[in-house]
């Protein structure tokens, strides 16, 4: 009970001081990175969490493909000597950044990792360094960054993003235990396991496996052998139960986007364990980044569905989307196959395109359900904002078309659709927001996006 007072004590200072400098931003790592078999300290998780983030930041283009091809090495700025080149600045994943020893310890240490790569179709394991090489300077006044340099068949199989964890950097950079952050990349590489109701997936895993992954046991030979938590109640006491606390705690202050339970298999047996049932809950974040993810997926299947199957645009497909009423998408999705199907039947028609986009816009008119709420008197609203013609009032529909325009369909997605709400008011255009990533973004924006709302105010909200 102590220990998880103490827990709960730790997550609520990491909570309050993090409270406007750390927004929420999500890390892709490789799912064979996330179950590597070693005894990682806090210092190479956060080097391990530094490094992908560089990547992420910097390498775009590799998330956008549709599988990994050899060929995204070549996106990597530096490939001078045959190598792919990470960098980025050490004192953003160290305590202490001053101290040559330190530095110099963590890096032997990232160098002796092995990391083991199975090709399924091959039938066949790879065991290799994770790294090829570390430098960094060797004067402590110039010691600023640090540079991981990977060989090409390393890179090809550490940065193999066919299937990968998506977990909160945050998470895994400030846990207290190690295997906290270890055990949150791994369940959050089961996200897409089958999922029963209420936002909950299991996670089965071998007791023996899971030593392995953490590092709990080194292989001598043929032969596997125990080096820490040498006995199972030390395992579950310093490792399951301690990250379950952590980890529970985290969700329950808002700051982490699942939380587990375990179940130990076979439940009636004498002895170890052979194998766990972590069941992972979705907390309310994660609950509404899943149903944001879920989302914006289904809109850019469904733009791409128009442009494919019309012609059209990716403008005069967004703004077609634009106007679709929140809790209305399925429906679209619907009336917009119902309408390929009946056109195919119909091989008159000469311009697909203009008779597609008239007729979606005409079956949207029909989703719009009467507001429960009076609606404001449209002379009390501005007509003057960029866009709109003489007597046209400012609405929520108008913005987001505008919108999007102005900011490009990318990043109209992520920061303003659903579950981001725009609504006009007669004193301002009020956008709330779920994130605090979003109105961290829109401020930014705000000029050029008042232009467009003029003579009203942006005024920013964050739901509660």
């Amino acid at each position: 009970m102590a220990k998880k007072e103490e827990i709960k004590k730790k997550v609520k200072k990491l909570t309050e001081e993090n409270q406007e400098a750390m927004p929420v931003k999500y890390i892709k790592q490789p799912y064979p990175v996330s179950a590597m078999q070693a005894d990682l300290s806090r210092q190479q998780i956060r080097i391990l969490v530094g490094m992908m983030q560089s990547i992420q930041d910097g390498v775009q283009e590799l998330f956008s493909r549709p599988k990994p091809e050899d060929g995204q090495l070549l996106l990597f700025p530096d490939l001078s000597d045959d190598h792919v080149n990470i960098d980025f600045k050490f004192s953003d994943v160290v305590d202490r950044p001053d101290s040559y020893k330190n530095v110099e310890k963590v890096a032997e240490k990232f160098m002796s990792l092995v990391f083991r790569y199975e090709d399924k179709e091959a039938g066949e394991v790879t065991l290799s360094h994770f790294v090829d090489r570390v430098t960094f300077p060797s004067k402590g006044s110039k010691r600023d960054r640090i540079r991981f340099s990977f060989t090409r068949e390393q890179a090809r199989q550490v940065f193999n993003f066919t299937m990968y964890s998506r977990y909160i950097q945050s998470v895994a950079f400030n846990a207290e235990n190690k295997y906290t952050a270890r055990l949150y990349m791994l369940i959050t590489s089961a996200r897409g396991f089958e999922k029963e109701n209420a936002g909950i997936f299991h996670w089965y895993v071998g007791y023996n496996e899971l030593r392995r992954m953490l590092g709990c046991d080194t292989k001598e030979g043929n032969t596997w052998r125990r080096s820490t938590q040498l006995l199972y109640k030390h395992f579950k006491s310093n490792i399951l139960k301690t990250a379950e606390e952590e980890l529970k705690a985290l969700a329950d202050a808002g700051k982490s986007d699942c939380w587990f339970e375990y179940v130990e298999l076979p439940e009636e047996r004498k002895g170890d364990p052979e194998r766990f049932d972590f069941i992972v809950h979705l907390s309310e974040m994660g609950k509404l980044e899943d149903s944001r993810t879920k989302e914006l997926k289904h809109r850019t299947d469904i733009e791409a569905f128009m442009q494919e199957e019309w012609g059209m645009t990716e403008r005069e497909a967004s703004r077609i989307l634009s106007t679709v009423p929140n809790g209305h998408l399925s429906l679209f999705d619907t009336k917009m196959h119902e309408l390929a199907s009946d056109m195919q039947k119909k091989p008159q028609i000469k311009n697909k395109k203009n008779y597609a986009k008239k007729s979606l816009s005409e079956a949207i008119k029909d989703f719009k359900e009467p507001s429960t709420n009076p609606t404001p008197r449209t002379d009390s609203l501005p007509i003057t904002g960029e866009g709109r013609g003489e007597g046209l009032p400012l609405s929520s529909d108008f913005l987001r078309d505008r919108f999007r325009t102005l900011l490009g369909n990318a990043n109209y997605i992520k920061y303003l659709s659903f579950p981001t709400d725009i609504t006009v008011t007669p004193d301002a255009v009020v956008i709330t927001a779920q994130y605090d990533e979003v109105i961290e973004q829109v401020e930014q924006w705000r000029t050029k996006m008042e232009v467009i709302t003029a003579p009203l105010p942006i005024q920013l909200e964050l739901k509660k």
